[in-house]
């Protein structure tokens, strides 16, 4: 899944991709223009300084399992913790 991190509109959607994908990106614009900013698994940071500058994402080799209770159920917690499914008067949060 590629996903935006902080995108500007509402239609701008995750994007599933088979695992075997090899995605290349190439900045639009030049980078007097814009900062631009890559971000890996929430917590590396690499600066594009080349306009030029292309990269790809791919699978990783390695695997690892996620573990978690019996009963766990993620759109459960993605509806509790993202107020998925409420109507803006059942959110009385915001």
């Amino acid at each position: 899944m590629i996903t935006s991190l902080n995108p500007l509109s509402l239609s701008a959607r995750p994007l599933i991709v088979p695992s075997s994908s090899r995605i290349s990106v190439k900045l639009a614009k030049p980078l007097d223009e814009l900062e631009s900013l890559i971000i890996i698994d929430g917590n590396q940071e690499i600066k594009i300084n080349d306009s030029d500058m292309r990269f790809s994402v791919t699978k990783n080799k390695q695997s690892f399992k996620l573990l978690h209770p019996e009963n766990h159920d993620f759109y459960k917690t993605c509806r509790d913790k993202l107020n998925w499914s409420l109507s803006k008067y059942e959110n009385s949060s915001n």
